[in-house]
């Protein structure tokens, strides 16, 4: 139930940055940016380290990926699947945590949205 609801935040997060693109660009646009910010928030730690820098000794993509990941919103935090596979408990504060993370980026990105239609003519 808990990796539910994770996917139900993370999907509030993500509808709230598609409402933001869709201000100021086209709906292909807007898919494509939601899917990069996605893939990008989505990758691991271990990702970065292992593959980026470790397998292919690009140490300025990892910089450059480590970067983006600190300024975008972090979905890998929502990803419980492996939790959930292996029966693991997850503690009762992750899911507030998990809840307060969302509800911040979620408001972050609506009121960004609100800022850029109220400064565009139509």
């Amino acid at each position: 139930a808990c990796a539910g609801y994770a996917c139900f935040l993370a999907g509030s997060v993500t509808l709230a940055l598609a409402t933001l693109c869709s201000t100021r660009c086209s709906p292909p646009l807007t898919a494509v940016i939601c899917t990069f910010v996605w893939s990008v928030g989505g990758l691991s730690e271990h990702f970065i380290e292992f593959v980026l820098e470790g397998d292919r000794n690009n140490h300025l993509m990892s910089q450059f990926v480590s970067l983006l990941k600190a300024v975008l919103p972090q979905f890998d935090l929502f990803n419980l699947q492996q939790a959930a596979v292996h029966n693991l408990l997850i503690e009762p504060g992750y899911s507030l945590a998990l809840t307060a993370y969302s509800l911040v980026w979620t408001l972050f990105l609506l009121l960004l949205a609100e800022l850029s239609l109220s400064r565009r003519d139509f």
